[in-house]
């Protein structure tokens, strides 16, 4: 991570987390996530379809401060877990003919939350993603192997994530779309969609 990108994240963190810049609410939640890639390359041999894999958990905690009347930023911190998967759709049957991948992140997010009407809020913003631990196996001849040269991944990813969510008194409903930019395996792209529910326990 360059040194201007870390400028901005202290920058970002120092100024949605001052305590005299505003009251700070704090959110813990939890949810669940689908994951698939897009856009990853091919073998001129075969040819994968990526496909959405449900997850469970999203674990994290929120913390945001108020800009104005209808708006807030914050900072979240999670864990996420996505299970991602490649079967082939044309090639030859004797190689692997499904792809697992089980990937463990932290995020670390900024956002913005603008309230539209009454408690309903429109929600945009990035995140960093640090991978810390990544599992492969591929489906050969009907048998499911472990892949011993798992370091495929890089171990940081970056995307901007757009959703919408609903308060009710305490209680926080989210639903959010992240659009990874970073290259991932073979090139692709992430794509997560992510509900959560949460509760603020301060402010």
């Amino acid at each position: 991570m360059s040194i201007n990108m870390k400028i901005i994240i202290f920058i970002v963190l120092a100024f949605s987390l001052n305590p005299l810049s505003g009251q700070i609410s704090v959110t813990p939640y939890v949810g669940l996530n689908w994951t698939k890639f897009v856009d990853s390359d091919n073998d001129k041999n075969y040819k994968y379809e990526e496909i959405f894999s449900s997850n469970l958990p999203d674990i994290g905690v929120k913390l945001e401060r108020q800009l104005h009347d209808h708006g807030f930023i914050g900072t979240t911190l999670a864990y996420r877990l996505s299970k991602m998967s490649r079967n082939l759709k044309d090639g030859i049957m004797r190689s692997f003919t499904r792809f697992e991948y089980e990937l463990n992140y932290f995020d670390l997010g900024m956002t913005y939350n603008l309230i539209v009407v009454r408690n309903l809020y429109l929600t945009t913003g990035f995140t960093f993603s640090y991978l810390f631990n990544e599992d492969i196996q591929g489906l050969f001849m009907g048998q499911l192997m472990e892949i011993e040269d798992s370091n495929n991944f890089p171990k940081r990813d970056f995307g901007i994530t757009l959703g919408t969510g609903y308060r009710i008194k305490k209680l926080d409903i989210g639903i959010k779309f992240y659009f990874g930019l970073s290259s991932l395996h073979y090139n692709g792209k992430a794509r997560v969609l992510q509900f959560n529910v949460g509760y603020r326990i301060i402010n």
